[in-house]
């Protein structure tokens, strides 16, 4: 559950005790999210901006240097149905979110949601994530954290989601290594 306070929005303390994250990391992230919706989204429930919350951070609690960490889960949908939620955490980069919304597609899975906030990190040097700054957090290293709702699939889809997932972001992260030299040569 979360509470609104003015224009941030806070994990209450049930939720930022349950596994996932320390509250300060909960909440700044839970703001970013907010923050990342388009002027003309609905706002996410409560429960589902919490849920989402956990999932993100849960996934982004480990990194090993550059390679992204990508997290697949079937939850309840609306009544009677089962959705999945996917994060994909990857440095920040251009064509991250058309690369990966493709994948996806290219699939036959329809987006519900997408949501990309771009997060100050701190991370030690094992790859574990030490805290998500609040603000502006200027000279912070930042991630991409995209996450998305779409139908379930079967588990066989779902390896083949995360291998595909895989091999796109490298795909991207190759071509925005390339990128200086291309516009040189």
């Amino acid at each position: 559950m979360a509470t609104t306070s003015g224009p941030e929005t806070r994990i209450n303390d049930s939720v930022a005790a349950s596994p996932g994250g320390a509250p300060d990391m909960l909440n700044a992230l839970a703001s970013r999210i907010s923050a990342s919706l388009l002027p003309d989204e609905t706002p996410m429930a409560a429960n589902t901006l919490a849920e989402a919350t956990r999932f993100l951070l849960a996934t982004a609690s480990q990194r090993n240097g550059s390679e992204p960490a990508i997290a697949i889960e079937s939850v309840p949908g609306p009544v009677g149905t089962r959705l999945m939620r996917i994060a994909a955490i990857n440095d920040n980069m251009p064509f991250l979110v058309d690369s990966i919304a493709a994948t996806i597609t290219a699939l036959g899975l329809g987006i519900d949601r997408l949501v990309h906030p771009v997060v100050p990190v701190r991370r030690d040097d094992a790859g574990r994530l030490t805290a998500v700054p609040e603000g502006e957090a200027p000279g912070e290293r930042r991630e991409s954290m995209v996450y998305l709702e779409t139908s379930r699939a079967d588990a066989r889809t779902r390896r083949r989601l995360v291998e595909t997932l895989e091999a796109t972001l490298a795909d991207v992260r190759a071509a925005v290594a390339d990128w200086p030299a291309m516009q040189n040569g």
